[in-house]
């Protein structure tokens, strides 16, 4: 199974490495997904957010992860905004709100995508 997802891997020209039974497909803007083979009855499949992005700058976490993330940090921001009465706080936290959105779905969309092409040669490989 492994061996015939890395072939896929291949002639399609994803970058991945490897390690004993996990495969980690390298997504740019530091997105990676992992394939872990190590239980024969169970493929597991992860998304993560790596080394430095804009949704999470250094910390490396899921993308459910970093929604919750983004989430708190939003709510945080806009509490420091209204206890600072800065002046357009709306328009900012709007702005703020939206590309934070927007970052969130195309990460999201991306890893989706992935998983269900994944999912698909999974099943016509068996």
């Amino acid at each position: 199974m492994k061996e015939a997802i890395k072939l896929k891997l291949e002639k399609y020209d994803f970058k991945y490495s490897e390690k004993k039974n996990i495969l980690n497909v390298k997504f740019g803007h530091s997105q990676e997904i992992c394939i872990d083979f190590s239980n024969p009855e169970k493929i597991i499949i992860k998304d993560k957010l790596v080394s430095w992005n804009f949704l999470t700058g250094v910390i490396e976490m899921s993308l459910k992860a970093t929604m919750v993330f983004n989430t708190i940090g939003l709510l945080i921001i806009a509490t420091m905004f209204a206890l600072f009465d800065i002046p357009n706080a709306s328009f900012y936290f709007t702005f703020l709100f939206g590309l934070v959105a927007i970052w969130t779905l195309y990460y999201l969309v991306r890893s989706e995508n992935f998983k269900k092409m994944l999912i698909n040669w999974i099943e016509h490989s068996k």
